[in-house]
């Protein structure tokens, strides 16, 4: 399911968070909208990393940071 911001919707009861790679005009970045209850969370409010675990298991981890009105790593 996509949400919004075209970014897969990930979901734990009232908690949603939209996740997407965005790509234009800048090298590849993971950004990502939490919400609750179908509102925005304040992003100070959250804290999110993702790992990627690639071929020949390398670990890549990934931490977020507020930006405009989303989380970006």
């Amino acid at each position: 399911m996509k949400g919004p911001h075209r970014g897969r919707l990930l979901q734990d009861g009232p908690f949603t968070l939209e996740l997407a790679i965005f790509e234009t005009n800048v090298p590849p970045e993971y950004r990502a909208w939490p919400t609750l209850d179908g509102k925005p969370l304040p992003l100070g409010a959250v804290q999110l990393s993702v790992e990627v675990i690639r071929l020949g298991n390398k670990v890549d981890r990934f931490q977020f940071k507020p930006e405009s009105d989303f989380l970006r790593a």
